[in-house]
Parts: structure tokens; sequence; C-alpha cells
């Protein structure tokens, strides 16, 4: 339900949300899986914290820069935060 919400938040502010799948290791998605969805029109990446657990994206935070994507954390799912 709460996945809804965000896509409509999204949509109201001209964004169109693209899900990616994740790697079951690290609970992230992959640089793999990231380049294959990345387009002209990719402006930048969403990474939400569910289940109270931040992950680590350092890896990923370099790899999005070069492609010049900005990088926005979601903990709004987390528990207790990040």
């Amino acid at each position: 339900m709460l996945l809804g919400k965000k896509r409509m938040t999204y949509r109201a502010n001209g964004l169109v949300p693209v899900a990616l799948d994740i790697d079951w290791q690290t609970l992230c998605p992959t640089k793999e899986e990231i380049s294959a969805k990345i387009t002209s029109r990719t402006k930048a990446i969403v990474f939400a914290y569910p289940y109270g657990k931040r992950y680590q994206i350092d890896h990923l935070a370099k790899y999005c820069k070069s492609f010049d994507l900005k990088i926005i954390e979601d903990a709004s799912e987390a528990f207790s935060g990040v």
C-alpha cells in the first residue's frame, strides 16, 4: 500500500518510478540492474530502507555519480530511522 502512495506522489511531481530487482545477499540492486534501467530521462535513483535496515550503498552511490544521477535515500519505512 505504501508503495502505491509513493508512486502517486512521484507521478504527481512529473516523475516516473521504475522498479529494480535486488540482490538477495545485499538487498540492494546490482550495478548491472541499474545500468539496464538507466535511460536518457533518468535523473535520480531512490534507495528505500524498509525493515529498519540501512543498506550499504556507498559503492552504488559512486557508480550512480558516474552517470551524473542524484541519490535519494528514503528512510520513511524504516522502523527506527537511519
